[in-house]
């Protein structure tokens, strides 16, 4: 008899136990959805009732850890994440969202060394995980570390390539370091993901800014050619990633053609130097080595392939809300359709 009530007293707790779990995740549930709302104070709310239940979950640590950091409590959402570490070290999901928000908080609070600390630690439990890549090299971007920042974000996108921050941020770089063909292409990969809103707008204008300073041409018909002379030009070539070729044969042939085409807007002129270079991509592509040959210029060559650069110079100019891209949109549903549908299954690289 004594038996049977310790094995009452056992089966009960752990009954017990499960029904707390079970009802701890309900409120973190909820938690998530006041969060997503911007309710941020019942969402701490319902992370701290998941808490009360069971006082070792990792998931509520690092929402409530999140929720902080949004609310910019940077110090508690600092020790939540530490508890969230703690509390996830034999769940590798919940370790890689810790380390992500305990990562991103101490590189807001000035502290990027200890920062790029949390997401190499991450990124050993799990290192194909893009979201830890990309704030990895977000950090070493404000470092100043180009080249491990590149080399952070290229894993980001090649993990997986419909992240748009990703895109901008590789785009970013090499437009301060005025490589403007792979800048080009990363802005214009951006913009088929991402093709509305502020990010949209200021990205449409920096890839109109680089194609249009190619060929400027002047009111008295004069032009301005402008050449991106690299080191690499007339010096000693690089192994990859080099465009210095086209730097120079794509702004004349741009110049040639502006000679004998007369565009209707601004839109049709970009349409017109975009689809050149893309052509010259596909004409170089067997030749060439490196990231940006090997990842983003395929799919700008097969664009040019398919006659699709026309679809997406409208695409990318959407957020502008200029009246001759939206109504052309508007006209030709089916093209954009079957734009993002060839985008959609298009094969990335994944080397």
């Amino acid at each position: 008899m004594k038996k049977l009530s310790i094995f009452a007293f056992v089966f009960c707790s752990g009954l017990l136990f499960a029904q707390q779990k079970e009802k701890a995740a309900e409120y973190i549930k909820e938690g998530i959805y006041y969060h997503d709302e911007g309710q941020y104070d019942r969402a701490l709310a319902m992370y701290d009732k998941a808490l009360e239940l069971d006082r070792e979950n990792s998931g509520a640590f690092y929402e409530k850890a999140f929720t902080l950091y949004v609310l910019r409590r940077y110090d508690e959402s600092i020790d939540y994440s530490k508890k969230a570490i703690k509390a996830g070290k034999n769940d590798k999901e919940a370790l890689k969202y810790a380390y992500l928000v305990y990562g991103n908080t101490l590189d807001e609070t000035g502290k990027p060394k200890e920062a790029l600390s949390a997401y190499n630690k991450g990124l050993k439990i799990n290192p194909d995980d893009f979201l830890l890549h990309f704030n990895k090299g977000i950090t070493l971007s404000r470092l100043h570390r180009h080249d491990e920042a590149l080399a952070s974000l290229w894993k980001a996108v090649t993990l997986n390539p419909n992240h748009p921050g990703s895109h901008s941020a590789i785009s970013e770089i090499e437009m301060i370091r005025g490589n403007k063909i792979p800048a080009a292409m990363a802005l214009a990969r951006f913009l088929t993901l991402e093709s509305q809103g502020a990010r949209a707008e200021e990205n449409s204008r920096r890839l109109k800014m680089i194609v249009d300073g190619w060929v400027v041409v002047k009111k008295d018909g004069n032009m301005n050619i402008t050449v991106n002379v690299s080191p690499q030009t007339f010096g000693k070539k690089k192994k990859n990633n080099d465009f210095s070729t086209l730097d120079v044969i794509l702004p004349i042939a741009i110049a040639g053609e502006a000679l004998k085409e007369k565009y209707e807007n601004d839109i049709d002129q970009f349409n017109g130097r975009f689809s050149m270079m893309c052509s010259m991509l596909n004409v170089e592509l067997d030749d060439k080595s490196g990231f940006y040959w090997k990842y983003y210029a395929p799919y700008f060559a097969e664009m040019s392939k398919n006659e699709l650069t026309s679809t997406f110079s409208r695409i990318a100019f959407l957020s502008t809300g200029e009246d001759s891209v939206v109504e052309w949109v508007n006209a030709n549903k089916e093209r954009v359709y079957d734009f993002f549908r060839w985008s959609q299954d298009f094969h990335w690289s994944d080397k």
